[in-house]
């Protein structure tokens, strides 16, 4: 602990204790959940300068940036300290969790949203075949032939990670730098991905660029 007088700001809330706050402040809290000292973590966040060390952006709640560990060293939320490699925004810190700091699958990312972009938009048709347009139509204009077709063109397997579906069925991914929200016009509906790279790519801002960077960014501190 750090044996200083601070503010009640500085306290995390909790229902455990009888003044409602954590007895350490959120900075001790945070250092000995990843296995560091209070002054190396404040360390991290004076050499952080505030940005994201992975897109050099900030968090747009403005809250503290997070810290960000090899996950190979320590596969759950806590870190050991050895592992820990800088401060990210949450929308790297998760999207990095997501593909599970594998280098491969945010190549096989990177690749796959390149290779859309080349690609172009959909053909589709204004109405599906009759009695075809299943559960997915009204939100990606996405027949159930047509999914059932990019079904077989994946060999059934996500098409950034290779990954069979569990209990739930593939999702339907988008460009959203055409259809910005959860719908689609069903011209910019890429494939069909798991639930983790939907997300892991979404994450990233649909960029190629920012999963690359996000590839140097692992590599940098494997080494």
């Amino acid at each position: 602990m750090c044996l200083r007088w601070l503010s009640l700001d500085e306290y995390s809330s909790s229902k455990l204790y009888p003044d409602g706050r954590t007895p350490y402040c959120s900075t001790c809290t945070a250092a000995a959940y990843y296995g560091l000292t209070q002054e190396q973590l404040t360390a991290l966040y004076e050499r952080s300068a505030g940005k994201c060390g992975l897109c050099g952006g900030t968090n747009e709640n403005g809250r503290r940036l997070s810290v960000d560990h090899d996950s190979s060293c320590c596969s759950g939320a806590r870190s050991c300290g050895r592992c820990v490699r800088s401060l990210l925004c949450s929308a790297c810190n998760s999207g990095l969790g997501y593909f599970a700091d594998s280098v491969a699958v945010l190549r096989a990312a990177a690749e796959y949203v390149e290779a859309w972009t080349a690609t172009g938009l959909r053909d589709v048709p204004e109405e599906p075949p009759q009695g075809g347009k299943g559960r997915r139509w009204a939100k990606f204009r996405l027949s159930a032939a047509a999914y059932d077709d990019l079904l077989t063109s994946q060999d059934g397997r996500c098409a950034v990670c290779r990954s069979l579906p569990g209990a739930r069925a593939l999702s339907v991914d988008h460009d959203h730098t055409c259809c910005p929200d959860k719908r689609s016009c069903g011209r910019c509906v890429r494939g069909l991905l798991c639930g983790r790279c939907n997300s892991g790519i979404g994450m990233f801002k649909d960029s190629p660029e920012l999963l690359r960077t996000a590839i140097a960014y692992v590599e940098r501190y494997a080494n």
